[in-house]
């Protein structure tokens, strides 16, 4: 059996699922985004669920499975991460109940923090500043963007950094926006919403997806085309209703 867990498109496996598949192993989907392709032999899709996190500890207390400090701690991060530190509007009053009994079983919300914030190499601040050196916002203040050439900063700096809720963070933007060049003519492109706006439908119009305010794609294209794509689409979404 292979369980899959909060992974909403099987392309996305490089391809485990094709290897799965031919081996005739059943394949578990477990996932809590609206997008998701329902791939699996068995597929469980609940988009009420703030974070695939809090659907794994259910499963745990319906099989009555020992919930351990060490189950605890990476259920308890899964869920932090995934809620952006309980800070994204998915979080429901049922994501703290879970969250309080994953500590009551012995994880350590300060440790999770430390360990995930508290970590950086020490040219890591410079990595950043050349980063966010680079955030550029829209003339009405709504759209703030974060274009990444190749090259510019180490790959093991952007992996560990959350650098799309930089832009996001700004007062007046609506939506955050990271363009990452990959290489070989594709750019990764993470979008990020406060309010009303869906990110979700504009990655999907680049063939990606997601959640409402939070959703990623990958476009091929030079890093300014794909820029001004991203851009345009970015507008429409945000744009007041006629």
């Amino acid at each position: 059996v292979a369980v899959l867990t909060d992974c909403p498109n099987p392309d996305r496996t490089e391809g485990l699922i094709d290897a799965a598949r031919a081996s005739s192993t059943a394949v578990v989907n477990i996932d809590h985004h609206p997008d998701n392709r329902r791939y699996g032999t068995v597929n469980w899709i609940d988009v009420g669920a703030a974070a695939t996190g809090e659907m794994l500890y259910r499963l745990l207390v319906a099989l009555r499975a020992p919930l351990t400090p060490s189950i605890a701690a990476n259920l308890f991060t899964a869920i932090h991460t995934d809620t952006g530190s309980f800070r994204y509007s998915n979080v429901t009053p049922e994501t703290f109940r879970i969250a309080s009994a994953l500590t009551e079983a012995g994880a350590d919300p300060a440790a999770v923090s430390s360990a995930l914030y508290e970590r950086r190499a020490p040219d890591a601040l410079r990595h950043l500043g050349e980063s966010l050196s680079r955030v550029r916002v829209s003339d009405d203040g709504r759209i703030a963007w974060l274009a990444l050439p190749a090259g510019l900063v180490p790959e093991r700096f952007i992996e560990a950094e959350e650098l799309v809720n930089y832009p996001r963070s700004i007062a007046s933007a609506k939506v955050g926006c990271l363009l990452r060049e990959l290489g070989g003519g594709r750019v990764k492109v993470s979008l990020r919403a406060k309010g009303e706006v869906d990110v979700n439908r504009v990655a999907a119009k680049f063939g990606g997806g997601g959640h409402a305010k939070a959703a990623v794609c990958t476009i091929a294209g030079t890093l300014e085309g794909v820029t001004q794509q991203v851009l345009e689409a970015v507008r429409a979404a945000v744009a007041p209703p006629r």
